[in-house]
């Protein structure tokens, strides 16, 4: 048996709860170029960002500036749809070095080889813990019809099974 997968508005709701001002925190710390920089996600999702926080610190990729977030209650553009921003189960990260466009625009920074230690990331079931935004254009499971480098997303109910 697989983990319940999180992929859209009504799983998160049954997974997480009700977004935006409902949302229970937790401070995960990340590298950063100028030391460490403590981000706010999902209490439930915290070990998952602890793993991906360790990896990043691995491949020595770290945070520029203050352009890395996880909360924001607010919809996905041009939809009524909650984002997973809005139950703090995503993070961009480096937003300026990984804008969202029709063109995938990776950080020259990240190592090319690091979203592929991410996708191992798994549960015991080998259920993956994130999706990237970065495969978004190429993933059948998502509607999006461009790239969005910067996002890094819980998929699993269960992120503490890695």
């Amino acid at each position: 048996m697989t983990a319940d997968l999180v992929l859209t508005e009504a799983a998160r709701y049954a997974a997480w709860g009700n977004p935006c001002g409902a949302v229970s925190f937790a401070g995960v710390d990340f590298s950063t170029t100028t030391g460490h920089r403590t981000i706010r996600v999902n209490t439930k999702a915290r070990g998952a960002f602890e793993g991906l926080a360790a990896l990043f610190a691995a491949s020595n990729y770290l945070l520029d500036g203050n352009d890395t977030g996880s909360y924001n209650c607010r919809k996905i553009s041009g939809t009524s749809v909650y984002s997973s921003h809005a139950w703090a189960t995503a993070i961009d990260v480096n937003w300026l070095e990984n804008p969202a466009g029709k063109t995938l625009t990776i950080d020259p920074k990240m190592p090319a080889w690091l979203p592929e230690l991410v996708h191992a990331m798994k549960c015991v079931d080998g259920t993956p813990v994130f999706r990237w935004g970065g495969d978004w254009d190429r993933d059948p499971s998502t509607t999006h019809s461009y790239y969005h480098a910067m996002h890094w997303e819980v998929k699993t109910e269960r992120p503490s099974c890695t």
